[in-house]
């Protein structure tokens, strides 16, 4: 933990000496950041806003800075004007201190208790202007949590004020037995521990205690390997969506002007391509916002790639009988072994997957798939992502792919906390199972290759054993509590009367064998 402050002091009415004083002091306390509003249009009537001079001052003190933006603790439930309006603002002001806006985040401020739904077109239209890498939030758990979740921040600061949840739900709660949650992904945690000395006064000015839980926090000077071209980012928001579930109803769809109302002919797959597109910043073709086309909409602008040039962001098609495009994705990443990946929405059953361009089974180029580029984007190229190896105690965005693909794989057993726990290391442990690899809890490369395939599950019937009879045991007794042993991988006549009534239950074809439609249901 790197342990920094924030204040609303006047400080820009200081003087020189001021400055220098209350860094030099700052930095004597072991503070080794401070967080700062930025100026606004018109100014602060407190002067709370950071000066060049007080800048200059914490640089020679040693002491990093971070930036707020902030109108009204309501403001950005004014919508997009108000975000278009802040991210304008931010640019100015970042300009006005010498620092290049393109490569410096900014926590906009959401000071209130509300949700994420309400002040998504706020960070939507934020991010259009300075791009998702820059593209920071303040505000409670909850709201945090949804932000990450749709894919409209890369970076937050958590506040220890809103952010309480009932002990036996996990919905937020105001009573005295409710738990306080911080959100894994937040970089910064605000008033984190109330112990230390920047919970307090430092010469002579109140401050609040800013905990860092990662080196890169968002300060200024940016650290080295800091920035994210905005191909890194379009790899980063798809890879945020794996697993889940996409359709034109989900709060991935914002007010962007005109209606932004689901339609029922809005397809799943062109929706995915839209929203990640649109949430990285890309603009169109007229240097407008990003619209929302059919598969076929968006072929008739796109151009053949030729061979096997992929870029990331290029969108495949496939074509009907009739010539027309009735399916899209794009190209997602590159990894370390040099392979394409492709990205789509595949409806209810599998939501956001990736599967490498050339796999035999679920490749776009097995499905007969084209892969276009649309002329006017170049969001450059990517070196190629390795993922990190994961183990019990680890947390953080990476942690929270491998619970995603865990639960695609696996059945909804993990709730994609980031936080590597001994639930996640049982669901490890019992995949590596699964895949016939070693079985060490450590989600290193063969297991993070397992867990990017599509997951393909065996018909089983009575007399089988197999370490997937294990798996459907396990969701048997979940739904019907049918009391099986899930330590053994026989198929035997329990488990062939579990399934039965579970068929029947659920109006299936009651054979008692586990195919294609009792595995949809088992797993859901």
């Amino acid at each position: 933990m790197i342990q920094g402050i924030d204040f609303s002091a006047g400080a820009a009415g200081w003087s020189q000496q001021k400055y220098t004083d209350f860094y030099r002091a700052a930095a004597a306390a072991g503070i080794v950041f401070a967080v700062r509003y930025l100026d606004r249009p018109g100014g602060w009537p407190s002067k709370k806003q950071i000066t060049p001079a007080e800048l200059k001052a914490a640089m020679d003190a040693g002491v990093k800075i971070a930036f707020f933006y902030e109108e009204g603790t309501e403001t950005p439930l004014e919508g997009a004007s108000a975000g278009r309006r802040h991210a304008t603002g931010a640019v100015a002001a970042l300009t006005a201190l010498g620092i290049d806006p393109t490569k410096q985040p900014v926590i906009f401020a959401t000071d209130t208790d509300t949700s994420a739904a309400l002040v998504s077109p706020y960070y939507q239209a934020i991010a259009e202007i300075v791009g998702i890498q820059n593209t920071w939030a303040y505000g409670g758990y909850f709201l945090i949590r949804g932000l990450f979740d749709r894919g409209l921040i890369s970076g937050a600061c958590q506040a220890r004020a809103w952010s309480k949840a009932d002990p036996v739900t996990g919905k937020q709660s105001y009573a005295a037995n409710a738990v306080l949650q911080w959100e894994p992904r937040a970089q910064l945690r605000q008033n984190f521990d109330l112990d230390t000395i920047a919970a307090g006064t430092i010469a002579g000015v109140n401050t609040n205690s800013e905990t860092a839980t990662v080196e890169d926090y968002g300060q200024y000077p940016r650290p080295a390997g800091g920035d994210m071209t905005q191909a890194e980012q379009f790899t980063t928001i798809a890879h945020s969506r794996l697993g889940m579930e996409y359709e034109w109803s989900d709060e991935f769809t914002y007010d962007i002007g005109g209606d932004d109302t689901p339609q029922d002919d809005d397809g799943d797959c062109s929706g995915y391509l839209f929203v990640t597109y649109r949430d990285t910043g890309v603009r169109w073709k007229n240097g407008g916002l990003w619209p929302r086309l059919t598969a076929n909409g968006f072929k008739y602008h796109a151009v053949p790639v030729s061979g096997t040039a992929y870029k990331v962001g290029d969108p495949f098609f496939r074509f009907g009988t009739n010539g027309l495009a009735v399916h899209t994705g794009f190209i997602c990443h590159r990894d370390a072994d040099g392979h394409w990946w492709s990205s789509e929405a595949r409806g209810e059953r599998w939501g956001v997957v990736t599967y490498r361009v050339d796999d035999p089974v679920n490749g776009i180029l097995k499905r007969g798939c084209k892969v276009y580029r649309f002329p006017w984007v170049d969001m450059g190229e990517i070196p190629a992502p390795a993922y990190p190896e994961l183990t019990i105690g680890d947390t953080g965005e990476d942690v929270k792919r491998a619970q995603l693909r865990l639960n695609v794989h696996m059945g909804p057993m993990l709730k994609g906390t980031g936080v590597f726990g001994p639930v996640t290391l049982a669901v490890t442990e019992a995949f590596q199972t699964l895949k016939h690899l070693e079985v060490d809890g450590i989600i290193g490369p063969q297991t993070w290759a397992a867990l990017m395939e599509d997951p393909e599950f065996p018909e089983l019937k009575i007399n089988d054993d197999d370490e997937y009879v294990k798996l459907a045991k396990h969701w048997l007794n979940q739904k019907i509590k049918a009391g099986l042993d899930e330590s053994n991988e026989h198929f035997g006549s329990k488990t062939d009367a579990a399934v039965r009534r579970f068929q029947t239950l659920k109006r299936l074809k009651v054979d008692g064998i586990i195919g294609v439609n009792t595995w949809a249901e088992l797993l859901k």
